[in-house]
């Protein structure tokens, strides 16, 4: 089956849609295409902090209760920061494949540790620590030589009706927002269905 995943890093719902896509490709026959997008470019890199709210509180709140069928914890970093580095890095990441290794850990330091994941000597930690080359990676990022793949795929994003992300194609069926395992699963199987009715 042809999936594709349409994540930013900053979004916590990508982080868990993230996590159970995984789990799920271990039942099914997934060819899984990554596509990452920035959700926010007038974010600055330097971050800006985000005063602690009620309407905060509540998003941590739901956020752990929809994480807590993975075992996960997380921990909102009370800033913003922009995404766009870390999603070209990813790209680095994807040729020498190192994708997962990266695509994990730059959630895990953003919505775990309360890393700015804007700033590039937090992105060259993140790279190290997934076995990635940074002198080669910090290069290609001076040259913003990825820059051009995020822009695509933000075109294929705007051409695929994706609204918001975390945004997944299973085929043609496409699912916006983050859905349990089971609704994950129950989907699947309809799309499989159907597509065994037309072959």
């Amino acid at each position: 089956m042809k999936v594709t995943f349409f994540y930013d890093y900053i979004c916590p719902f990508c982080y868990i849609g993230s996590k159970r896509l995984l789990k799920l490709s271990e039942e099914f026959d997934f060819d899984i295409e990554w596509r990452g997008i920035e959700i926010h470019p007038e974010f600055t890199n330097e971050g800006k902090k985000r005063k602690k709210s009620k309407r905060s509180q509540h998003i941590l709140e739901t956020l752990n209760e929809v994480a807590k069928d993975d075992n996960m914890e997380i921990n909102l970093p009370g800033f913003v920061t922009n995404s766009r580095l870390c999603l070209e890095a990813s790209i680095f990441a994807k040729e020498k494949e190192k994708f997962l290794d990266f695509h994990n850990n730059v959630y895990s330091a953003y919505f775990n540790e309360k890393v700015n994941i804007g700033v590039v000597e937090n992105i060259m930690k993140i790279a190290e620590k997934s076995g990635l080359d940074t002198s080669e990676l910090y290069e290609a990022l001076k040259k913003r030589e990825y820059k051009k793949t995020i822009e695509e795929n933000q075109k294929f994003a705007d051409e695929s009706m994706v609204l918001g992300v975390p945004t997944i194609y299973f085929n043609e069926l496409r699912i916006h927002g983050t859905q349990s395992m089971n609704a994950y699963r129950n989907l699947i199987n309809k799309e499989l269905t159907s597509a065994n009715r037309i072959h």
